[in-house]
C-alpha cells in the first residue's frame, strides 16, 4: 500500500495534500492481517484508485484523530495500563 497525501484539518478547513515530507510512502501489511484489510477495502472503500481508507459515514472531508482517539485509542491504552497525554 502506497501513502501519497496527506490530510490536515486547521482552523474548520480541510486541505489535502503532499505528505509531511513530500515523500510518497510504502507501508507494508503485515500477513496475518492482509485477509482482513481486504475484507475492509471490499467492504468500505470505494472502487476509485484515490479512495479513502477510512471514509467519514456521517458525512465531511476525512477523520481526523479525534474518530478514534475516544472510542478505540485511549480505551484500548486503557487496557494495556498504558495512556495519552
Amino acid at each position: 500500500m502506497s501513502i501519497t497525501r496527506g490530510v490536515t484539518h486547521r482552523s474548520g478547513t480541510c486541505t489535502v495534500g503532499s505528505t509531511k515530507s513530500d515523500a510518497n510512502r510504502t507501508v507494508v501489511i503485515p500477513p496475518h492481517i492482509r485477509a482482513d484489510v481486504k475484507a475492509h477495502l471490499d467492504t468500505w472503500t470505494g472502487p476509485e484508485s484515490d479512495a479513502l481508507l477510512f471514509a467519514p459515514v456521517r458525512g465531511g472531508c476525512h477523520l481526523n484523530d479525534k474518530s478514534f482517539a475516544g472510542s478505540y485509542l485511549k480505551p484500548a491504552l486503557k487496557s494495556i495500563g498504558e495512556g495519552i497525554g
